[in-house]
């Protein structure tokens, strides 16, 4: 593990790939990837980071090591911060022209540990005006992953973005 930020919702996580390359141009993978938070299986989504440019990637730094990026969105209602976490990755190869998966090394990995992270949002009173609009920004909410900003508008619309 290289990173992980996390708060109620949402965690981004980098992991550091050692001892496998992959030819110029093809990318590497997971066959599968799962991941659980507290036990129950989570939405994820991952790719190995592209050093390069599109139309020629590179996905190893100068030491040999690649980084798996991966973004997870929890639904629950008590979020991701200080939660158990697995993460199970399963045969690593590339990804052909095709979009298939050419196994390389087999195996299962399981990494466990508890997310860092933060439970609250730092909350900021504003009750100011947009310029001489009937918007008026209420409070902004901030957290390491994102920014809720709540606000009222004349025309009787109230909401947040």
């Amino acid at each position: 593990m290289l990173q992980s930020i996390t708060d109620q919702n949402f965690s981004h996580l980098a992991f550091s790939v050692k001892g496998y390359s992959a030819e110029t141009k093809e990318q590497p993978d997971f066959e599968q990837v799962i991941v659980k938070v507290d036990g129950k299986e989570v939405n994820a989504s991952g790719s190995f980071r592209n050093f390069g440019e599109e139309d020629m990637p590179v996905y190893q730094k100068a030491d040999g090591t690649m980084e798996y990026l991966m973004q997870i969105d929890s639904n629950e209602e008590n979020g991701l911060a200080v939660k158990k976490i697995q993460v199970i990755l399963e045969n690593l190869g590339t990804v052909n022209k095709q979009a298939e998966f050419v196994s390389g090394v087999k195996g299962t990995w399981t990494l466990d540990w508890k997310l860092a992270g933060t439970e609250k949002e730092e909350g900021l009173s504003v009750n100011q005006a947009i310029g001489d609009t009937d918007t008026v920004v209420k409070s902004i909410e901030i957290t390491p992953l994102s920014l809720t900003i709540h606000y009222d508008m004349k025309t009787g619309i109230t909401g947040q973005w």
